[in-house]
């Protein structure tokens, strides 16, 4: 019983041992992990570069309310799906194989990612090309554009249509206006007349009633009575006709107004239209299509293969395997000296 258990003890390195073992074989472990680790390192130099294209667009714009709501052609997670699923793939094949470029994939993995609460989309491709990245992102653009394209054409139109009508009602307006100016020239000149008539009628009357006292300071029974009763009759007629002319300059004075009135409240209705002309334009040149926020870029350093990361693993694994290695090729000996 002591012997086998003595035998089993032999069998099993104790710490000693296992640290014994490691400095014995030091330099072959550490040359072996050398070693690992330069092949690795060769492979992932000599290996096929992988680099990661990205850009950053924004769905376009097609109108937006009083409250500053913004309608876009597109919601960022519709675009974003269509991205995905490859709807576009073929088209920036068909343009890439037009540039005269070579080995193109068959289809692009493109990824997608939407900012919380933004209607950003993040766009990124990785290729071993970083120019045909570059190039399948713009021409990924340019389809989106297409894609949109009548609609924003559409959009634009209506907005350049209720510019021009704003535009024919403001020349209604403005004929209106014109035309209320020359009512107003009329009627002035027409005030004008009658307040030279009243005028002249006024110093005929005073001039006829200066008279009349005149008259009447040498008036006897044997002078003629008609001659007075005649002073009397056309002053009469002239302050009759006097109250005539002023009712009819207070009429035409209060049509003055009236038009005055008129053409400011056109005034205002030219003002409103021209500030709806402004806000409609305005809103035309919100109108766009996909907009690019971010030019599709590259980082000159290659996210695959992750040399330093390779080396480093490389070293632990050789480290490990070597050591495992000479334990092995310890526990041989042992056993081939018994």
């Amino acid at each position: 019983m002591s012997t086998s258990n003595k035998a089993g003890q032999d069998d099993v390195f104790d710490l000693a041992d296992i640290l014994r073992v490691i400095w014995k074989w030091k330099y072959i472990t550490l040359a072996g992990t050398f070693v690992f680790a330069v092949i690795v390192a060769i492979i992932s130099i000599n290996a096929n570069k992988v680099y990661r294209v990205e850009m950053t667009i924004r769905p376009g714009n097609l109108s937006i309310s009083k409250q500053g709501k913004i309608t876009h052609i597109d919601s960022a997670a519709n675009i974003s799906a269509m991205i995905n699923t490859g709807t576009f793939d073929g088209k920036i094949l068909q343009n890439l194989k037009k540039d005269g470029l070579k080995n193109l994939p068959n289809s692009f993995r493109f990824e997608t990612y939407i900012p919380r609460a933004s209607e950003t989309i993040k766009i990124a491709y990785e290729t071993s090309n970083p120019k045909i990245g570059q190039k399948a992102l713009n021409y990924l653009v340019g389809s989106l554009a297409e894609l949109y394209e009548k609609l924003v054409l559409h959009y634009k139109k209506k907005n350049q249509m209720e510019v021009d009508e704003f535009n024919n009602t403001i020349n209604e307006l403005k004929l209106r206006k014109n035309s209320e100016y020359n009512n107003i020239e009329n009627i002035d000149s027409r005030i004008a007349e009658l307040k030279k008539e009243i005028e002249f009628i006024i110093a005929n009357t005073n001039k006829l009633s200066q008279e009349r006292n005149e008259f009447l300071k040498g008036y006897t029974q044997g002078d003629n009575i008609l001659q007075a009763l005649l002073y009397s009759n056309t002053i009469q007629q002239n302050l009759t006709l006097t109250n005539t002319y002023k009712d009819e300059l207070n009429t035409f004075l209060q049509q003055r107004e009236e038009i005055l009135k008129k053409i400011s409240k056109i005034d205002k209705e030219i003002n409103t239209a021209m500030i709806k002309i402004e806000n409609t334009r305005f809103n035309k040149n919100l109108i766009n299509n996909i907009h690019v926020i971010e030019e599709p870029n590259f980082n000159p350093n290659p996210i695959k293969p992750k040399i330093k990361l390779r080396i480093i693993l490389a070293v632990i694994a050789g480290l490990f395997f070597m050591i495992f290695l000479t334990f092995l090729i310890e526990y041989n000996r042992k056993s081939k000296k018994k």
